[in-house]
């Protein structure tokens, strides 16, 4: 499952906020002759992306942004990304 919303502020021209919700659920049980214990509710995926998008110029974007990555139960973990796009 996966959500996207970008939203274009007013007040500062080519400035816009960016947000990402994606969930992953492989349901693949493990080879319980193979390993001790079945990890098949352990292996979810959730992911969530908020950030800004500023066209700078016509071609040229940067895009800061946090990621937090979510495995099964575990503690979530935070990246912080800088993003740049060239187009010609």
């Amino acid at each position: 499952m996966s959500f996207y919303a970008n939203y274009s502020l007013s007040f500062i021209d080519g400035l816009s906020v960016m947000g990402r919700y994606d969930m992953l659920d492989a349901n693949v049980k493990d080879n319980v002759a193979t390993t001790s214990m079945d990890e098949s509710a352990e292996d979810n995926v959730a992911t969530i992306t908020a950030g800004l998008i500023y066209n700078c110029t016509d071609g040229f974007t940067v895009a800061p942004h946090i990621v937090q990555t979510t495995e099964g139960t575990g503690d979530p973990m935070m990246d912080f990304n800088l993003s740049f796009q060239f187009k010609f």
